[in-house]
């Protein structure tokens, strides 16, 4: 009887604590009563403070409860959880493995699995320090300077370069090759690239095929800018990194000032955006398009369709400007709603890579120690419902490198 009571209580574990905290108020309220009407037939004292005293008790196990499951997500487990199975195994491990994990690290590993059994890589359990790592590159945020590599037979291929650093100001671009730094020897490079100071380098630039060479500080303490912009001969460009933190406020001022300056053209640079916040790049998106921009798919019934578009203090603002947008293969998730919009609405031409092809997104679940789950719920594509599984084909094809002047060509004609 009592195992098939507590099978009963684990097919549905719950997060709504009201529902135990009412239940401990309804008991508590009962209790009371009784203790209210014994008192008042005339029986003794102690029996009222014996009925005290247990629903004290009943109140306190019920408490424990509602503690323990707390922040316990509602689901029907049908049966799969089996709580003896999993505690034993917990204890067992914990207790008498011969090479003793850390409990903090066998939490972690069990809700890392629970999330991997899904077969999706965009869902994740996420450790606090794992999260605060994917904020470090947020518009707004001060961080120390990091040039991102693999090494390659030739030298030191970049993967990665901040916009704001000094190695980007000096023209240091994702797949150039470093060849030298202070003409060290090769197998030095990556010790040299990792020590601050001012360095002299020889780079073989992946545009040209040429080798160069430029001077820049290495580990200095930059500002993520999520927009950088500058016209020259009536000629804008814009370059936006991701639509994340203050993007939107960055873009609003940004697009304020270049109206004003009435350019004949706009580069729009999104080669290296990895993505934000859908509710973010719909109002960024909404300069160009006042209609709307991407159709937002709720998984896993496929019930709720919806087109989204949200207006924004510079709506319409870009609508009859010029534009040419670069994409390329880091431009992903919503920087891809906002190119795949901007494409059924032929409201830009695209020069570049082939985009990542991310069309789903993900929503989040932060907890109190610094921790997240990233559940993948939605899938999106354009207003028409095409889908960019496959990334989306820019007009022109063309090397990141070369990318923005021929995107100039384009707008000098």
């Amino acid at each position: 009887m009592s195992s098939k009571l507590f099978g009963l209580l684990f097919e549905y574990v719950t997060d709504t604590h009201a529902l135990v905290l009412g239940l401990c108020l309804t008991v508590s309220f009962i209790l009371f009563a009784a203790a209210f009407v014994l008192t008042f037939r005339g029986q003794q004292i102690r029996n009222y403070v014996a009925t005290c005293v247990l629903m004290a008790l009943l109140v306190g196990i019920m408490l424990g409860v509602f503690i323990g499951f707390y922040n316990v997500p509602l689901v029907k487990t049908g049966g799969a959880f089996k709580p003896k199975v999993f505690w034993t195994v917990w204890d067992n491990v914990a207790r008498d493995s011969l090479k003793k994990p850390s409990q903090n690290e066998m939490f972690t590993n069990v809700l890392k699995s629970i999330a991997a059994t899904t077969k999706d890589k965009y869902t994740e359990f996420l450790t606090a320090e794992e999260n605060a790592k994917t904020k470090e590159y947020l518009p707004g945020k001060e961080i120390p300077d990091k040039i991102d590599y693999i090494v390659t037979e030739e030298g030191l291929e970049i993967t990665f370069v901040h916009y704001e650093s000094p190695a980007y100001k000096a023209g240091l671009e994702i797949n150039d090759i470093i060849l030298f730094i202070d003409d060290c020897e090769w197998e030095n490079l990556s010790d040299k690239i990792r020590t601050p100071g001012t360095h002299k380098f020889r780079v073989l630039k992946s545009g040209t095929g040429k080798e160069v060479e430029m001077e820049f500080e290495v580990g200095a303490t930059i500002k993520i800018q999520g927009v950088r912009w500058w016209i020259e001969r009536g000629i804008a460009y814009m370059l936006i990194t991701s639509f994340e933190g203050d993007v939107v406020e960055e873009f609003e001022k940004a697009a304020s000032e270049i109206v004003k300056q009435k350019p004949k053209g706009l580069i729009l640079d999104l080669r290296w955006n990895f993505g934000g916040g859908i509710p973010k790049m719909l109002k960024i998106a909404n300069a160009w398009m006042p209609g709307k921009i991407v159709q937002i798919r709720k998984f896993p019934n496929g019930t709720e369709i919806n087109d989204y578009s949200i207006k924004s203090k510079v709506g319409g603002k870009f609508k009859n400007l010029a534009t040419v947008v670069l994409i390329g293969r880091y431009t992903a998730s919503a920087s891809e709603g906002f190119v795949g919009g901007l494409k059924y609405h032929t409201a830009a031409r695209f020069v570049g890579e082939r985009t990542y092809g991310k069309t789903v997104a993900q929503e989040s679940t932060e907890f109190p120690d610094g921790s997240q789950l990233r559940v993948t719920k939605w899938k999106w594509t354009n207003p028409g419902g095409f889908k960019y599984e496959g990334g989306i084909k820019p007009d022109i094809e063309t090397a990141p490198a070369n990318a923005f002047l021929k995107a100039w060509e384009i707008l000098s004609q």
